[in-house]
């Protein structure tokens, strides 16, 4: 999936840049949660600016136990999600990457609605097909991995029954 073109376009070639990372890093959480708030649960500001498909995951906080947020792209692979723990392109896992790894058991909103799934980290084979699949919807993830300089890890969501 490619980008069409026009402004959205834009901001899908700014997301993968260097700058643009630094400038989603800084800025995405804070617009992420505006236009969230604003569009009912059913856009962020990702998915606006750049048309990629996000979700907003929330997992309970390894040391605090507290409910922990955050917007990530998700990747919809047949009833489940793949998401990526790139963090922009930075040498270190993100932090929701920890407390992804230590729960499990997280809650995933995407168009107003709000379902529980459960993550799992994939490896060898599974990791490479979700890369793969990534990589199709977003481009972006190449540079990450490349400036990164560490094993991206990689989760799948599955909903719980």
């Amino acid at each position: 999936m490619q980008p069409k073109p026009g402004w959205r376009a834009k901001g899908y070639w700014l997301a993968a840049s260097r700058a643009g990372s630094l400038f989603f890093r800084l800025i995405a959480p804070a617009a992420d949660r505006l236009v969230f708030r604003l569009s009912g649960g059913r856009q962020t500001a990702v998915s606006l600016i750049a048309g990629l498909p996000s979700l907003v995951l929330t997992v309970r906080g390894t040391r605090s136990g507290k409910p922990r947020t955050v917007t990530l792209l998700g990747i919809p692979d047949q009833g489940r999600f793949i998401v990526i723990g790139s963090n922009f392109g930075q040498e270190h896992n993100p932090a929701w990457y920890y407390n992804l790894r230590a729960q499990g058991d997280v809650t995933v909103t995407l168009d107003g609605k709000t379902a529980a799934y459960r993550a799992r980290q994939v490896f060898g084979s599974e990791h490479r097909q979700c890369w793969e699949k990534a990589v199709k919807i977003y481009r972006g993830y190449e540079a990450y991995k490349e400036r990164a300089r560490r094993p991206i890890p990689i989760f799948v969501l599955e909903p719980q029954e």
